[in-house]
């Protein structure tokens, strides 16, 4: 097995089988309340807003803004080695103010990017088969 196929990777499981579902299917999907509308990522078995425990998976644009960025230049785990420099972002989505998700930016180095910056989802695929939502800087 080959350090990258070593790199860890997302175990559907405890409700999000329908995130990395949807994310094979190369869409962008997140817990929406029923009770409330509140939009949620990460999964959760009820609302932290209402404490509804009914919910529905919804389809989001997968736009947003960079609110928060790292570069990772030391790997923290052996896979990862081949990886380094990459970046973590916080991106805050589009549908709803204060909905937020950790993902990787790819194609930008750190020096180019800004809080702010407008990005898009993006799926990136995993050696085991799982497409892993990512973010790029936005064309438009």
């Amino acid at each position: 097995m080959s350090a990258t196929e070593a790199f860890p990777y997302p175990i559907p499981e405890f409700g999000t089988e329908p995130y990395w579902d949807a994310a094979n299917r190369r869409e962008l999907r997140v817990q929406r309340c029923l009770d409330c509308g509140r939009l949620r990522w990460e999964p959760a078995p009820l609302c932290l807003d209402c404490q509804s425990q009914k919910h529905e998976w919804t389809r989001l644009s997968g736009h947003g803004t960079v609110y928060s960025f790292t570069e990772i230049t030391h790997p923290v785990h052996p896979a990862a080695f081949a990886k380094v420099p990459y970046i973590v972002v916080e991106v805050e989505l589009a549908e709803q103010p204060n909905l937020r998700m950790l993902s990787n930016l790819l194609g930008t180095p750190a020096a180019q990017l800004q809080i702010g910056a407008a990005v898009d989802v993006d799926f990136s695929p995993h050696p085991n088969g799982q497409l892993l939502p990512v973010f790029r800087l936005s064309q438009t």
